[in-house]
């Protein structure tokens, strides 16, 4: 026997709706060692420029709990900032030469001089 699947009116439809509409955001945004540093790279920036050292800077992240080296700061910081590579302009010089098909000359090809002979008995 067949199963009856459920049916719904149009105002119950509208009611989740309305309900699930008038849930509030959820902000639970977690963040990694390297994804936060990233957020926090300009304020790390702005701080050296300051002429705080990078030790500084560590002792006040772990104060936050954000426990990192400041080798690991350097390095996530240069990751953040490193532009991407750039293509080296072509070198100027002569371009490559277009290929021309070969010219065709009045003079037969040469067949060469070899000529088969017949075999030997010899073998």
């Amino acid at each position: 026997m067949g199963k009856h699947a459920p049916e719904y009116s149009l105002e119950q439809i509208a009611r989740i709706a309305t309900k699930l509409d008038a849930l509030p955001k959820i902000n639970q945004a977690r963040f990694g060692k390297r994804d936060a540093i990233e957020r926090l790279s300009k304020s790390i920036l702005n701080v050296l420029k300051r002429g705080y050292s990078m030790d500084d800077i560590v002792a006040s992240l772990r104060e936050e709990g954000l426990h990192l080296t400041a080798s690991t700061l350097r390095t996530y910081l240069y990751r953040t900032t490193a532009k991407p590579a750039k293509k080296p302009d072509p070198l100027p010089g002569p371009k490559p030469r277009e290929t021309r098909p070969p010219i065709p000359t009045p003079l037969p090809a040469s067949r060469g001089t070899f000529i088969p002979r017949e075999d030997s008995d010899e073998i």
